[in-house]
């Protein structure tokens, strides 16, 4: 095998029929070949992969694989077309000299397959004509994939109750069909819509993404992608799908913010799976993101910080100019705590996704430190008994600076100056007093802030790094809070 051109094995002659080739040994080899090097057939025998030239895939007749069509040049079609060709025009050779095409190829025609070549070819010769044919092919796969979806839903709403449960069952369905949940929610309200008796039970509180644990297809089919992506392009989908939704987030419109959420939660629950499979690309914490723990940019920027009308603590209202720093999307999980440190101390517990509570501040900094060596990164604490230093050249894991923490709390420079973080309503985004029944709850169950983040406004305090006290500023950029003090920002 050369660099320039792969030789597909032929198929010996003693097997019956080569539709028994190994269909992911195909697909495997479709992929080589689409990706580097010229397809080489041997002419001297029955070639192994011809029944892709009967396939109903033009990209597959050509021995090309479709989910590679932005890879695939003319010049590439034009030499698979000259491959196949001639290997077909050496069996009309044969059958000049008595020896039957239909007999060795399961009783296809020649003329058939060479028609179903041409076709094939005259379609995808030049880049309009296979971006026409990927459009058309897109059309009738979600319209079989809508075909199929539709006994299912018929099958769920056939006691006219739609559960949760149930609505997960379409989700993952339809998923793995490659629909994404928009179409899948479109089908299911027209269906719902057609018979008003049908009731829906699913507002129970469960986020959708909860309910099921996807596979990896499913997951990479969710980005609209295949497993042939690299993890870059997976990654790329993933940040354009969600920089989409977090500005669905920000819509007056409630039923979309509310849609906007829930995709989010499903689109992150899709793109951890992702990333635990993806081990070779991603840091260990990146690994555990079932643990709720990723890690959002927030772009630097000037706002201005304290107030002038407030408690004197808030003031004086002053400038401040951050650099960009990254965030957790949510409080610090109890799963991700117990997996670091051994323990969880908290009071409120039985669900892994709760945030951990009874921390204190020095718990939250050598927690800090403990993630830092879990990654094999540079610790950014040290301490002699209870002084504590940060070494800001480190590349660990730290408490926000309390300047740091309000700027993602407002939503950062896409703030739209709510009075909580995310909205003016406090049960939009916060569990507090009044309907949080005295307790925690798992995070990411409100709606997120602008950047995404979520439960900034109640449920539990944060620590930040700075000491309680004064605002200096003469130190407008990346503050740090003052040198001293007898207790720490929460």
């Amino acid at each position: 095998m050369n660099n320039e051109g792969i030789e597909l094995t032929p198929q010996e002659s003693n097997k019956k029929s080569p539709r028994k080739q190994d269909l992911h040994d195909l697909k495997k080899r479709t992929q080589e070949i689409t990706k580097s090097g010229n397809l080489e057939i041997p002419h001297d025998q029955v070639w192994a992969y011809w029944p892709v030239l009967n396939s109903p895939d033009y990209f597959e007749r050509l021995f090309l694989d479709i989910n590679l069509a932005d890879h695939i040049t003319n010049e590439k079609v034009s030499q698979h077309y000259q491959e196949i060709k001639n290997y077909l025009e050496k069996w009309r050779e044969r059958e000049g000299a008595g020896i039957n095409f239909a007999e060795a190829h399961d009783g296809y025609s020649l003329t058939d397959i060479v028609k179903k070549l041409i076709d094939a070819f005259n379609q995808l010769r030049d880049k309009s004509g296979r971006q026409e044919y990927l459009e058309r092919h897109s059309r009738q796969i979600k319209e079989n994939a809508i075909r199929t979806l539709l006994p299912i839903i018929k099958a769920v709403l056939a006691d006219k109750i739609l559960t949760y449960e149930e609505k997960m069952t379409v989700y993952q369905e339809g998923i793995f069909l490659g629909l994404d949940i928009r179409e899948i929610d479109k089908i299911l309200k027209e269906e719902m819509d057609n018979d008003p008796t049908i009731k829906d039970a699913t507002d129970s509180g469960t986020h959708k993404s909860d309910l099921f644990e996807p596979s990896y297809h499913q997951a990479v089919s969710y980005l609209g992608l295949s497993e042939n992506n690299s993890f870059a392009e997976m990654r790329n989908a993933y940040n354009e799908m969600r920089d989409e939704l977090i500005l669905n987030l920000n819509s007056k419109a409630r039923k979309i913010r509310d849609a906007a959420r829930d995709e989010l939660n499903i689109l992150d629950n899709m793109y951890a799976v992702i990333l635990k499979t993806k081990k070779g690309h991603s840091s260990n914490i990146k690994q555990t993101a079932e643990l709720f723990n990723e890690f959002i940019l927030v772009k630097g920027g000037i706002f201005f910080m304290g107030s002038d009308h407030s408690q004197d603590e808030e003031k004086p209202l002053h400038r401040v100019v951050l650099d960009d720093f990254y965030i957790c999307r949510n409080p610090v999980t109890q799963a991700l705590w117990e997996k670091i440190t051994g323990s969880n101390p908290s009071k409120f517990n039985g669900d892994f996704k709760l945030p951990v509570e009874k921390v204190t501040w020095f718990d939250a900094v050598n927690f800090c430190n403990l993630l830092s060596e879990h990654e094999g990164l540079k610790k950014v604490y040290s301490n002699e008994g209870k002084v504590f230093r940060m070494d800001t050249g480190a590349d660990g894991y730290r408490l926000p600076t309390e300047a740091e923490w309000e700027f993602a709390a407002r939503g950062g420079s896409l703030s739209r100056n709510f009075l909580l973080s995310g909205s003016n309503n406090p049960y939009d985004v916060a569990w507090f007093r009044d309907n949080a029944d005295g307790k925690t709850h798992p995070v990411c169950q409100k709606s997120p802030n602008e950047l995404g983040i979520f439960d900034m406004s109640g449920n539990v305090l944060e620590w930040c790094w700075d000491w309680f006290g004064g605002y200096d500023i003469q130190k407008e950029i990346n503050p740090y809070g003052p040198a001293s003090g007898s207790s720490r920002i929460a």
